[in-house]
């Protein structure tokens, strides 16, 4: 909770002072209608992987961006100087920046040949498509009520590792995303293991995570998505007790 760096939920207590009322009023909040979340929901999808690139939303507040009392003005990942990197990582996002610049110079060339429209259709378009792919994708995998947060004195690597769910894709996912999404429980444990051995690998290694082998492959990718978005709110307030479950309010 205090320290990963992407999709650290709200506490229940700063759920309810983000908005002003109080805990029981999170509670009984009528904001949660199908319209409302869809509303939040693309909102989420479009800008979440921006925002994340641009001021690190979703991260700890103890994480390297999160915390920027060190004497670091921003949590960018366009800024050298961000808390983000080392001081031998500066000229790597330098470098970057640069490309950058240089693809913009190359859009706004396009631009002047081609016309707005056409380059909004050939280039923007497409990249709203992926930014909605990675949003969503990685956000499933971290995102599910059967998932936990650890508070930093009980966190392990085993225990952070398993802290994610295979999901599905079907075919898309089979065929397109090399299966990405089906297998990333291994992917957490083994890093080094390619994709293509990762059915093989997660078979293998099932039997042995019993019960803390995550999967959920009922639902289609949009349902899936929709109602985890609508019921993965908010987790409990740590009181001491190392674990933050989702909090799931009734009839969701």
């Amino acid at each position: 909770m205090q320290k990963d760096t992407a999709f650290v939920p709200f506490t229940e207590g700063e759920y309810a002072a983000k908005r002003g009322i109080s805990i029981q009023g999170i509670r009984d909040l009528t904001e949660d209608t199908p319209l409302t979340n869809l509303i939040h929901l693309i909102g989420h999808q479009l800008f979440g992987w921006p925002m994340y690139l641009l001021f690190a939303v979703s991260t700890g507040n103890n994480s390297a961006p999160g915390n920027l009392r060190q004497g670091h003005f921003t949590a960018s990942h366009f800024d050298p100087f961000s808390a983000l990197f080392t001081s031998a990582q500066r000229i790597y996002v330098v470098l970057s920046d640069v490309g950058l610049a240089f693809m913009g110079w190359a859009l706004l060339h396009m631009t002047s040949k081609l016309g707005i429209a056409k380059v909004m259709l050939l280039y923007f378009m497409p990249y709203l498509w992926v930014n909605s792919w990675i949003v969503g994708i990685t956000y499933l995998h971290h995102t599910h009520p059967s998932v936990p947060h650890y508070a930093d004195r009980n966190w392990t690597y085993m225990k952070g590792a398993l802290c994610t769910v295979d999901r599905s894709l079907g075919f898309i996912g089979r065929h397109f995303f090399h299966e990405i999404v089906d297998y990333h429980v291994i992917h957490h444990l083994f890093p080094s293991i390619p994709f293509y051995r990762a059915e093989e690998a997660s078979i293998a290694i099932r039997p042995l995570l019993g019960l803390r082998y995550r999967e959920d492959k009922k639902a289609s990718f949009l349902s899936s998505l929709f109602q985890t978005f609508r019921t993965c709110k908010y987790v409990s307030d740590d009181e001491g007790n190392d674990v933050y479950n989702w909090q799931q309010k009734s009839g969701m």
